[in-house]
């Protein structure tokens, strides 16, 4: 498939009112991941979130921009939590190099 024509998803979401702060605490973790720390901060562990295994892009807060085929499964993991509206999109040449530029950032 030419790159310049890839669709991707425009996925944008709204976590649940009455969702306790501890879970939202953890839906945060799981998506974007988070530092944990052992022995009173001396060591230091990267948890990586599902979004760390995927290519993507956040464009503004709550709104993720990912490949139509790693779609599914962030939305599938966002209505668990979140009220969720998709769209498809298509990637420009920019959009990839950002995606590529922030999976070797990560990598």
């Amino acid at each position: 498939m030419n790159r310049k024509k890839e669709i991707g998803r425009l996925i944008c979401y709204r976590i649940r009112e009455r969702l306790a702060p501890g879970k939202r605490t953890r839906f945060s973790q799981k998506l974007y991941g988070y530092k944990d720390r052992s022995f009173y901060g001396h060591h230091e562990y990267l948890r990586e979130g599902i979004l760390g295994k995927i290519p993507h892009i956040i464009p503004v807060r709550a709104a993720i921009i990912t490949r139509k085929e790693y779609a599914k499964d962030v939305e599938r993991f966002l209505r668990k939590y979140a009220r969720v509206r998709c769209w498809n999109i298509i990637l420009t040449e920019r959009d990839f190099k950002v995606m590529d530029v922030r999976a070797k950032d990560k990598g």
